[in-house]
């Protein structure tokens, strides 16, 4: 699953807390597929014909990435051999995504439930049920069987995170902010930690506690690049523009590899018109970073100070990499068809 759908987004929708840590992690958006809010579904069927929404948890049963393709099922027919799974558990996978992605729901609680009663310490099954009831919105299960995961994977920060979002969700604010912090004692770097706490910390109207926390994180360690970058989102979303300029820029050359740093200078870049240092840093970034994710993120950054610059030389620059990365991507197939029938 390539995205999900974030803790801040989540309490956005239902809470109506602000969207600025939305901003914070994805500034540009062309990478962000599949993360329309589940949570208006709980009382409405869904067309069979239509991609129902990912599952979250599935993704991350050890803490790895994902062991499905995309957020959207249908799409996610994962080849044997992928999953670091049995054959068996893959199968059977595979037949409830089937079921969930065709709208077949008590078929599939009835089969998902068998296979949990039969193995019960199989990760898989117990995230599948908690994403299941998260869609649909019953926050009360999907916290029933993230506690159950958490149990069988206490190092898995994506369900503790999950946690916290349903916690958060039914007004349980204070194990909410307990939870992240826990996360982050273990973790220092978790952005979604991170950005959950500042969302909680918000919604009960004790904004600067989360604030202080992550700059107590920046500090004790200058060189936790992601802490930094959204300490300096902070500033930048306060006004206090040339601040933040310049936590980024320090942090950057302490954790240069950093993506969400880079995304956060060709912001800077691109707010003060240098587009063409913008574009070349997307452009580095990209070369750079390994995970597929991250290059098209810092491509984006390029891709909007070309289109600034109204290069169509330097798009074609940006589409041939987008390429290269994935040929079948559909921002680079609309894109290009563009340019090539201005």
């Amino acid at each position: 699953m390539k995205s999900r759908i974030i803790f801040i987004a989540i309490l956005s929708v239902i809470l109506g807390v602000s969207t600025f840590a939305i901003y914070r992690l994805f500034f540009f958006s062309h990478e962000i597929k599949g993360t329309e809010s589940n949570l208006n579904r709980g009382t409405t069927k869904q067309d069979p014909h239509q991609k129902r929404p990912g599952m979250r948890l599935s993704n991350s049963v050890d803490g790895n990435e994902s062991i499905w393709q995309d957020s959207r099922l249908k799409d996610s027919q994962v080849p044997v051999g992928q999953l670091k799974v049995s054959a068996e558990i893959e199968n059977n996978l595979g037949l409830l995504v089937e079921l969930y992605d065709q709208g077949h729901d008590e078929e599939f609680l009835k089969k998902l439930n068998e296979l949990i009663a039969a193995n019960p310490e199989v990760k898989e099954y117990v995230a599948l049920k908690g994403d299941y009831y998260f869609n649909e919105g019953n926050w009360a299960e999907s916290e029933k069987s993230i506690r159950r995961l958490i149990e069988l994977n206490p190092e898995n920060m994506f369900a503790q995170t999950s946690l916290a979002e349903v916690l958060a969700i039914q007004g349980q604010s204070e194990e909410a902010i307990k939870t992240q912090q826990n996360v982050l004692q273990k973790d220092p770097r978790n952005l979604a930690a991170m950005n959950g706490l500042l969302a909680v910390s918000e919604m009960k109207g004790d904004t600067q506690a989360g604030e202080d926390y992550v700059k107590r994180l920046m500090e004790q360690d200058p060189t936790n690049g992601n802490a930094a970058a959204i300490y300096g989102q902070l500033l930048r979303d306060q006004g206090n523009v040339e601040d933040a300029e310049k936590v980024f820029r320090e942090a950057h050359l302490r954790d240069p590899g950093n993506p969400v740093l880079t995304e956060n200078l060709v912001v800077e870049e691109i707010r003060k018109g240098r587009y063409a240092n913008a574009f070349d840093l997307g452009i580095e970034a990209s070369d750079r970073f390994s995970h597929k994710d991250d290059k098209f993120r810092a491509l984006n950054g390029s891709w909007q100070a070309a289109a600034l610059l109204n290069d169509r030389a330097k798009m074609l620059v940006i589409l041939n990499k987008m390429k290269d990365i994935d040929p079948n991507d559909q921002f680079v197939l609309q894109k290009s068809l563009e340019l090539q029938h201005p």
